[in-house]
């Protein structure tokens, strides 16, 4: 029997910063969460899209060029190829929906 996905579980199961566990998966896909708390130190890019999602706190995505800030209830799709990183001004907890085929390509 499938389990329910329950917000308030997520935020329990997270414990690490930038250390995400595994929360559900949906065909090719994997439901992940993580603690972000600073800065992510790596601009780095992805194979596949990839969706960040606050469930509390906040969060900005910085690119070459731009950045994106996002507060709870919030989201945005990085798409593949684009070199990013990843900073919260507090702790705060991050759900992201990513390719099962996933990597991340540090540069």
């Amino acid at each position: 029997m499938r389990e329910k996905i329950n917000l308030e579980n997520i935020k329990k199961k997270v414990k690490g910063s930038w250390d995400p566990v595994d929360i559900a998966e949906i065909d090719d896909y994997k439901m992940k969460a993580y603690i972000a708390e600073g800065e992510y130190p790596k601009m780095h890019k992805h194979n596949k899209d990839k969706l960040f999602f606050v469930l509390e706190g906040d969060l900005e995505v910085i690119f070459e060029d731009y950045s994106v800030k996002l507060k709870e209830n919030e989201g945005y799709i990085v798409k593949a190829g684009e070199k990013h990183r990843s900073k919260s001004s507090k702790k705060s907890i991050i759900m992201m929906i990513e390719h099962r085929k996933f990597a991340q390509i540090n540069v």
